[in-house]
């Protein structure tokens, strides 16, 4: 990648954040570059510090803005379903003004995961009368973001976690139709039922990414969620490929990652830069 100081808008970044590394996009932005590929690329994580969530990720990022001296652009972060906390907020007519809103989502995040103070929350605006989905980011994260992006002077214009920005660009398949869907990612899998078009359920466990213990682990939430028989599954991991599923039932799928990316970090990067 080049280390020559970039001109203003000329530009733009998109990263995917994962516990173990970094994925990287660099797309010169402008009419004579519409033809250019982007730049790729993927920085690890040292395996020492994985157990030190964010932080050492962040460094990392600080660094390469650094290194090739990146300034005035534009910049989109998809963050591994590892890093965020989700909750299904169900539809409550008595609820009409915004704080009256915000309380029932935080409510509805301390009743699953406790003390959600140093937690920011965000609901998704979704449909009228139906259970949204809500995520969380530790606040300390988005305030470090913030300052790191201020300081090399970048306009963040998105930060997402990875299985929102994954059910935007595959949800077109599911229309009125039930199933799961599930992202598989960091050892960590979000798996959400949709019945008639809506919501019905929505966790995260941890979990292996083999293609035998993602099986097993989608077939039992199939029966948790109360579905009879094999629903429509869709499931997103990038450590597998189609040779890899051959023994699963027809209705389970696995849709391919972002611009054919192996590495899951860049999936999330290439996902933030088309969105």
């Amino acid at each position: 990648m080049s280390r020559s100081r970039i001109r203003v808008g000329s530009e733009r970044i998109s990263l995917g954040f994962c516990p173990d590394q970094i994925g990287v996009v660099r797309q010169k932005t402008g009419w004579k570059n519409r033809k250019q590929p982007p730049e790729r690329g993927v920085i690890d994580v040292p395996q020492a510090t994985i157990m030190e969530g964010w932080k050492p990720g962040l460094d990392i990022v600080g660094r390469w803005l650094e290194e090739y001296a990146i300034t005035n652009v534009c910049a989109a972060l998809t963050l591994s379903n590892r890093f965020v906390r989700f909750a299904l907020v169900p539809w409550s007519p008595k609820v009409n003004r915004s704080d009256e809103e915000a309380a029932l989502t935080r409510a509805r995040f301390e009743s699953q995961y406790g003390d959600m103070t140093d937690w920011t929350v965000r609901l998704d605006p979704g449909r009228y009368g139906e259970a949204r989905i809500a995520c969380a980011i530790e606040t300390a994260f988005l305030d470090s973001l913030r300052s790191l992006f201020t300081a090399h002077r970048i306009a963040c214009h998105a930060v997402q976690p990875y299985f929102v920005a994954s059910w935007n660009r595959w949800c077109r398949q599911f229309g009125q139709t039930d199933g799961l869907f599930a992202i598989a990612e960091s050892h960590t899998v979000v798996m959400a039922s949709i019945k008639a078009g809506c919501w019905q359920s929505l966790r995260a466990v941890h979990s292996a990414e083999d293609a035998q213990s993602l099986h097993v682990l989608l077939e039992r939430e199939t029966l948790l969620q109360g579905f009879i028989g094999v629903p429509q599954i869709r499931i997103h991991a990038s450590s597998l490929r189609g040779a890899d599923i051959s023994a699963w039932p027809k209705q389970m799928r696995l849709l391919e990652p972002e611009g054919a990316a192996s590495e899951t970090a860049l999936a999330m990067a290439l996902s933030g830069d088309a969105a």
